[in-house]
């Protein structure tokens, strides 16, 4: 022992420093530390709409463009056809820095022509599960992908069918951690009539559950592939697709290990999309939506349904903007509760990408305004996914004028936390006035001006400012009495 200072142990309320306050801050409240060096209490804040600066991924146009977040890593996969080498299926990692784009290396997952390319993340496995069709034989494959640093490598490429099949979509039921995939069946017919597998995952190896049959008879799939919504409150995948003169849909249910089973199939559109439905599940609200074209005024339509058992209930189809519009793609922005859609207006020489924000309430949806995301045409050749980490949504696209494959960042308006994994500052030991110095009670210190706190139970700053004991947020300490939290000198 060399000092004084080795007798008082952590927690002893030692550690507490001055900050000048960016915003007033309430008595006993969480705070961060801002860029500018302040603190600031932890909650809401308000942001506008924007895109990032455009970044190429392809130096030629990519086909059937697709792009999935990977949870684990914090980075995302964008996955296409690339037309400068023979259409191979190819794949990069894509890196959110500020709202720029970086990209890894170029990396071929199937070097045959690849098209109705889909791509999801299984975050069970660790895995990207990538479904495409073999252009040559016809045939439907999926393959798994595993992202290490800027980086993917491949399995070996599974077969889906044994006969031609098209439309390819994968998608993960977080309820039964399984991967699945649809797809359009041509067994020998002139239709291609919509199925579902489970994929099973062993270290790099694929592996498929039964092929069941959605529809008993009819019900070709038309247009580019499946909208697909996994229902989290009610462990349920929603399945999308567009028929001859109808949308249509049906539930699906994973159980067991290989096991696909689907409810009665239904109609949530009478009338004919010129294109395939886009679908997300909104978890603000617990409701499913599709948004999709329809032939008869050429608008982008939305309807909201809700999931009950192994069928659906709709709201009213609606109209979503008064454009000529094609090709809808969506993601779900988790952090302001919005989805983001995706599509090329169609405006006579060129079909130019544009992206809005939809805001369920209800079974109905209202709509920002359209933001162009480049002035050249786009065509049917886009993906998209909201990359958590970031809080930001990639938007990926086939640029026919420029002759090349782009992406870049949308930032959603809305109110969203100041909370980041690194911010987290401590606790106010009193009140700050907006720009006047106070004490900020900081790690190995002690907060004294709680309530109601049950003693040896740790607590959590959450995203909202509130600290509780749901550990969904970030840990703060444990509570020493009903007023006192030691804050985080230990592992909790």
């Amino acid at each position: 022992m060399s000092n004084l200072s080795d007798l008082i142990p952590a927690g002893g309320g030692q550690n507490n420093t001055d900050f000048v306050a960016d915003g007033a801050i309430a008595s006993g409240k969480p705070v961060i530390l801002t860029a500018a060096g302040k603190a600031a209490e932890v909650g809401p804040v308000s942001q506008s709409s924007s895109l990032g600066a455009k970044a190429e991924f392809d130096a030629q146009e990519p086909s059937y463009v697709s792009c999935a977040y990977d949870s684990d890593t914090g980075v995302s996969v964008i996955a296409y056809g690339d037309s400068g080498n023979s259409n191979y299926g190819t794949c990069r990692v894509v890196t959110i820095t500020g709202s720029s784009l970086t990209y890894g290396t170029v990396s071929v997952f199937d070097s045959v022509f690849c098209d109705y390319i889909s791509i999801s993340y299984n975050p069970t496995e660790q895995k990207m599960v990538i479904a495409y069709r073999n252009d040559g034989t016809g045939k439907g494959y999926a393959v798994l992908g595993t992202v290490s640093g800027t980086d993917i490598t491949f399995g070996t490429p599974a077969e889906v069918s044994t006969s031609p099949n098209y439309k390819t979509t994968s998608f993960y039921d977080s309820t039964e951690n399984k991967s699945g995939v649809l797809y359009g069946w041509d067994a020998g017919g002139s239709y291609q009539y919509p199925y579902g597998r489970v994929c099973n995952i062993s270290g790099t190896t694929l592996t498929f559950g039964t092929a069941v049959r959605i529809e008993s008879s009819g019900g070709e799939v038309q247009g580019r592939d499946f909208g697909v919504a996994h229902d989290v409150a009610e462990g349920k995948t929603c399945c999308l697709w567009r028929t001859a003169g109808y949308g249509r849909y049906a539930v699906a249910t994973i159980s067991g290990t290989d096991t696909i089973s689907f409810g009665t199939y239904g109609n949530f559109l009478s009338e004919a999309m010129s294109e395939s439905p886009a679908a997300t599940y909104d978890a603000g609200t617990s409701k499913v939506v599709g948004v999709f074209a329809v032939s008869s005024d050429g608008y982008l339509h939305y309807i909201v349904g809700s999931v009950s058992g192994t069928g659906m209930s709709w709201g009213t189809e609606a109209a979503a903007n008064a454009l000529n519009s094609e090709y809808p793609v969506m993601a779900y922005d988790s952090s302001v509760q919005k989805e983001i859609i995706l599509y090329a207006y169609d405006a006579g020489p060129t079909t130019a990408p544009y992206v809005f924000e939809g805001t369920v309430s209800g079974t109905t949806m209202t709509f920002s305004a359209a933001t162009e995301v480049q002035t050249t045409d786009a065509r049917n050749n886009m993906g998209m996914c909201f990359d958590a980490t970031a809080g930001q949504s990639i938007l990926g696209w086939r640029d026919s004028t420029g002759a090349n494959g782009q992406a870049r960042t949308y930032t959603s308006s809305g109110n969203v936390t100041n909370l980041t994994a690194t911010n987290l500052l401590g606790i106010a030991s009193g009140a700050i006035l907006d720009t006047a110095t106070g004490t900020i009670n900081t790690w190995g210190s002690r907060n004294e001006v709680q309530t109601s706190l049950t003693i040896a139970s740790d607590y959590y700053a959450q995203e909202d400012g509130t600290i509780t004991t749901s550990d969904g947020g970030q840990l703060l300490g444990k509570a020493l009495s009903a007023t006192q939290i030691n804050i985080k000198d230990y592992t909790g």
